[in-house]
């Protein structure tokens, strides 16, 4: 997996270098870069699977919308200076596979980075697609929400969720919420 950082200083981009050494699995650290208008130029020859984007204002949000739409396949992983902040939401809301502080990257970049570069591990993908609205159901169960949270920002009742996520379990070939979830945060759920 090529692996692509975009983030707001030098001196955190060759620490990210150094990280990718130790990261198990099939990572290449293909390169990065410190402002959205190199990013942008040099994503098409790069060509990476997945990259690691700083957020740390609500005024880089409409760059994650550009990556999803100009990039559908591309993992986004999102670098925070903190999690737990509306913040986070906004970037889930966009689309992005994990998010990662930025003050604790170490260990948990390289755990993050192995699953995601290392789909497999968790298991086959599903041989059935999931329809948009099962992906959607499965981006909020990744985020934490309960049921009845769900069913409120979805307009639908619990009821309806309880049959998507039986669909998701059984497309994904999973036994529960958690494992949807790591399916998902994983690679392993099928394109909508």
């Amino acid at each position: 997996m090529r692996v692509f950082a975009c983030v707001r200083e030098s001196v955190f981009l060759k620490g990210l270098e150094a990280v990718f050494p130790q990261a198990s699995g099939e990572l290449h650290f293909c390169g990065g870069c410190v402002e959205e208008a190199t990013l942008f130029e040099r994503l098409p020859a790069e060509h990476p699977d997945l990259i690691l984007f700083e957020v740390s204002s609500i005024s880089q949000l409409p760059f994650l919308n550009i990556l999803r739409r100009n990039y559908p396949d591309l993992c986004v992983v999102a670098l925070l200076d903190c999690l737990g902040t509306p913040l986070e939401h906004l970037c889930w809301a966009r689309g992005v596979r994990a998010c990662i502080s930025k003050r604790e990257p170490g260990e948990s970049l390289s755990e993050t980075l192995a699953f995601l570069g290392n789909p497999g591990a968790s298991g086959e993908p599903a041989s059935t697609p999931l329809t948009p609205k099962e992906v959607e159901v499965l981006r909020l169960v990744a985020m934490g929400r309960p049921n009845r949270q769900i069913a409120r920002e979805l307009f639908v009742s619990e009821l309806t969720i309880k049959t998507h996520l039986n669909s998701i379990y059984q497309k994904l070939q999973v036994r529960g919420r958690v494992d949807a979830a790591l399916a998902y945060l994983g690679g392993l759920s099928p394109q909508a």
